[in-house]
């Protein structure tokens, strides 16, 4: 399975998220967090991005979209 976003891609966010990213703000992504699938449980993938504060912040990959 390929992941949704690569290290060092440039992303927008796709909506605003308590302060810490801002909807149509560009942001990098330093990390991601592969999905797992269990018998019992799916954990979905997750990226990280520096925020506006400047701390990482990690989210669901559906808050993103790769910059065209």
């Amino acid at each position: 399975m390929t992941a949704a976003f690569e290290i060092g891609q440039e992303v927008i966010a796709t909506g605003t998220y308590m302060h810490q990213i801002t909807e149509g703000a560009r942001y990098v992504v330093t990390g991601t967090i592969p999905k797992l699938v269990t018998p019992t449980f799916t954990f979905p993938e997750y990226v990280t991005v520096t925020g506006n504060f400047g701390t990482p912040v990690t989210g669901h990959t559906h808050r993103f979209k790769a910059v065209p």
